[in-house]
């Protein structure tokens, strides 16, 4: 009897194995359940499935506390303030093609770790107290960065009874949220919730960023400004770096970047002959490779158009956007994920098979 011989050796075919494998797995949706917290901060990352093309736009399903950006090869979502209505599905898609899915559920538990929230001067800070049972006199704890004294705030039948160091920027609503506007730059620090029964409500961390333009914002052809990016603490999260970028025809340009120390906490940027292109500038917080915040600061250009203060997160026809999906379909796609991905490992699977028994025929 002739032998048939075998031209492949077992290197090849588990060569050929892994490269069938990846490419497979790489078409995969990837899928991400979130729970959390009433009053939380979370960034969503949609990247390109080809880095290194910068030239992408997004479109998002808007909502008053959501804010788009585009960096790089990435779409990011920002959510502030996370409530019920943010509930849901959010698929990052790629052309025609979903790339990833995140879930995002409201957690029915109060958080039990300190909230970090990251505010540019001027913006609004909203802190929910939060229990199981209903109160009506809560006190809010101050705890500025810089000094160890407490600050006490007094609530009581949604009224504030005691406003020390705020200046009447400070209010209370009906579900005992308060809203601190504007933010200032010394408002950073911890607030605690106090219940009259000694109970512990939600903590949060304050971190503000101050954005500063020197000598001014307003600016002339040919003349020099030096733009500033500073946070007054770094704890209790490490952001190790602060990424001043510029926008382009193409997209954010990143320009110069802040490694952040216990001594180095901005990241100062130095224009010279100042023209049109240079009035769009972004401030980005990055704790490891991860975005935290992003703060837009725009130079004013004397004897400029209207028409040039223009909205720079523009769409175009190939994008990468994510979208929102109403929370009751979750399941529905969750299940969908997950049989997408298991057929995706079914050939897979079967290459195996064939080459073991390719090996021991």
């Amino acid at each position: 009897m002739r032998i048939k011989p075998n031209i492949w050796s077992f290197d090849s075919y588990f060569t050929f194995f892994i490269l069938v494998f990846l490419i497979l797995d790489s078409t995969c949706i990837v899928y991400e359940k979130k729970y959390l917290p009433l009053g939380a901060d979370i960034t969503i990352e949609c990247k390109s499935p080809t880095p290194g093309e910068p030239s992408f736009s997004g479109s998002f399903v808007r909502r008053k506390n959501t804010h788009e950006f585009i960096y790089l090869d990435a779409v990011y979502m920002q959510i502030r303030d996370f409530s019920q209505n943010n509930r849901g599905t959010y698929r990052c898609i790629s052309g025609d093609n979903i790339v990833s899915v995140t879930s995002l559920e409201l957690s029915e538990k109060p958080a039990t770790e300190d909230i970090v929230k990251l505010r540019s001067v001027g913006d609004e800070l909203l802190m929910h107290c939060r229990r199981l049972t209903r109160a009506t006199h809560v006190q809010w704890d101050w705890i500025p960065y810089d000094s160890g004294r407490t600050v006490s705030i007094n609530v009581e039948n949604e009224k504030i009874i005691s406003d020390n160091n705020f200046e009447s920027r400070l209010e209370i609503s009906s579900d005992l949220t308060m809203k601190l506007s504007p933010v200032r730059f010394r408002d950073a620090g911890t607030y605690q919730c106090l219940f009259s029964d000694q109970t512990i409500g939600t903590s949060y961390t304050l971190i503000t960023i101050q954005l500063s333009a020197s000598p001014s914002s307003e600016v002339v052809r040919g003349s020099n400004v030096s733009l500033t990016c500073s946070l007054p603490h770094l704890s209790p999260m490490k952001y190790n770096s602060l990424v001043w970028a510029k926008m382009t025809e193409t997209g954010l340009v990143p320009v110069k970047t802040q490694i952040l120390n216990i001594t180095m906490k901005e990241n100062i940027v130095f224009i010279k002959d100042v023209s049109e292109e240079d009035l769009h500038w972004t401030c980005l917080v990055f704790h490891h490779s991860e975005l935290a915040a992003f703060i837009q600061l725009q130079l004013l250009y004397r004897g400029t158009p209207a028409e040039l203060a223009t909205n720079i997160y523009q769409t175009s026809a190939a994008y990468t956007r994510i979208i929102k999906g109403a929370a009751e379909n979750e399941n529905i796609l969750r299940n969908s994920v997950f049989y997408a991905r298991n057929i995706c490992l079914v050939p897979a699977f079967a290459v195996t098979l064939l080459i073991i028994y390719r090996i021991f025929k």
